[in-house]
């Protein structure tokens, strides 16, 4: 097993070295939350310390391949852990010379990250985070409508129906649920950025989606582990759940690319 163990430690440093190919046009970041043991169990702070955060960045290539680029652990999701993941990809060869739209949660931290970074890359704010954030702000009798008003936004026909259609919404929940209407109005621009590529991918583009099923298959193969024992332990199984995703993907180009390439 020791033996095992660190040709498997092998393996991760390597991935997390490889020089990687500035090819990908969209970019998808991310954070996973899992639980890892740091300190004996008598500790009253045990819950705080087992928190580990892994950072990923998930990207689709010119060609239309999706891939799991890379990943790091990091205490949280913090400006200071994304800037140092990022950073990382950079120097590894993702100049972003090609991106043209980064999907995010739209976490402050991440945000700043990408400012020193990527800082010319247009930023599209995943919609089910924003919607989740309205439901939390919204008062329950007015949640349906207002939120059934809020996806006539996202699912209309064009950029210009979709303000359209914010407008009508916002005027009509202005005076009734002014914080609400003040969250989507903030990030308005961010929210409708997929409206400006093929129309193909803009269900693909307007939330995180993509790299949250990834998580959730993460989160299948480690609910039975429980807390992992150390950070090697963590490295091992999302490096080996991370190349599964990716030798299965291989070579093969999404639909939303397909379909482009047949409308083209």
């Amino acid at each position: 097993m020791s033996r095992l163990a660190r040709r498997c430690d092998a393996q991760v440093a390597a991935f997390h070295r490889r020089e990687l190919a500035d090819q990908y046009v969209y970019l998808f970041l991310d954070g996973i939350h899992l639980k890892r043991r740091s300190a004996p169990r008598l500790f009253r702070n045990m819950a705080r310390a087992r928190q580990k955060v892994a950072l990923v960045a998930y990207g689709v290539t010119e060609k239309g391949v999706k891939e799991l680029i890379g990943y790091r652990l990091e205490p949280s999701e913090s400006e200071a852990g994304w800037r140092r993941f990022l950073m990382g990809l950079y120097r590894r060869g993702l100049k972003g010379e090609k991106l043209k739209l980064v999907v995010t949660d739209g976490g402050k931290g991440l945000l700043n990250a990408l400012d020193d970074t990527y800082p010319e890359t247009r930023r599209q704010r995943c919609w089910f985070h924003k919607m989740s954030n309205v439901f939390r702000k919204v008062r329950k009798r007015h949640a349906a409508a207002c939120l059934g008003g809020l996806r006539q936004v996202y699912e209309a026909p064009s950029r210009r129906a979709a303000e359209a259609a914010y407008h009508r919404w916002a005027l009509a929940w202005r005076s009734k649920e002014p914080g609400v209407v003040r969250c989507v109005e903030e990030d308005l621009d961010s929210l409708l950025a997929f409206f400006d590529l093929p129309r193909r991918h803009w269900k693909m583009l307007r939330t995180t989606n993509a790299i949250e099923r990834c998580f959730r298959e993460v989160r299948r193969r480690t609910r039975s582990i429980g807390c992992f024992v150390n950070d090697a332990s963590l490295e091992r199984m999302i490096y080996g759940l991370f190349r599964f995703m990716n030798e299965r993907r291989a070579g093969k180009v999404c639909p939303e690319f397909k379909a482009v390439s047949r409308a083209a």
